[in-house]
């Protein structure tokens, strides 16, 4: 029974090819500044990200490199959203739901996670740029049934996205600035392989 668990879990598809990647954990200091001011912050946090990610892309060997607050079989926040031209739910609380995680660009490809329609992010997508995102197939089958992903707009309601998600835009109140669908990736599994 044990051999079979394992070997199930082991034949499990986990929606990336990470044989050959390393990862590593990086803790980047906030840049001073009053706690009113957090998105300057963000934004100077994800400059040094960067830094970071262009540093390592230029040393030999390195074939892609990225960044995110969740690695595969970690759960991300689970914020609200709206389908711009859906029905609006009554109250906040009502919205559907989805696992948010900040990702560079760079990072589908580091990890060998496939882009199954539209395009990947890119260095243009930063925090002038229009909010764009990357949902997974789940979630445009779940969500946009009966029409493609790509160019449907979502409201993102979630309030604490991190520099790593400054180009998602920032809520001010309960309504958030509507970011639109760019890419669509494989799944990528996010929750332990024994669950």
């Amino acid at each position: 029974l044990l051999v079979r668990t394992v070997q199930r879990m082991t034949d499990t598809p986990t929606g990336v090819d990470a044989a050959d990647v390393t990862t590593t954990t990086i803790q980047v200091r906030p840049a001073p500044g009053p706690q009113a001011s957090v998105i300057p912050r963000w934004n100077a946090m994800a400059t040094q990200h960067t830094a970071i990610l262009d540093a390592v892309r230029r040393e030999p060997g390195v074939q892609a490199a990225g960044a995110t607050n969740f690695l595969p079989f970690e759960v991300g926040w689970r914020e609200p959203f709206v389908v711009v031209g859906d029905p609006p739910p009554l109250r906040r609380e009502d919205a559907p739901q989805a696992q948010l995680h900040s990702v560079s660009d760079g990072y589908f490809a580091a990890m060998g996670a496939p882009i199954v329609g539209g395009r990947d992010f890119t260095a243009f997508d930063g925090a002038e740029a229009p909010g764009v995102v990357i949902v997974n197939e789940t979630f445009a089958r779940r969500y946009l049934t009966n029409r493609a992903a790509v160019g449907v707009m979502l409201t993102n309601l979630a309030s604490g996205i991190g520099p790593l998600g400054v180009n998602l835009k920032w809520v001010t109140g309960s309504h958030g600035v509507p970011v639109e669908i760019v890419g669509v990736v494989g799944d990528i599994r996010n929750v332990a392989l024994g669950q």
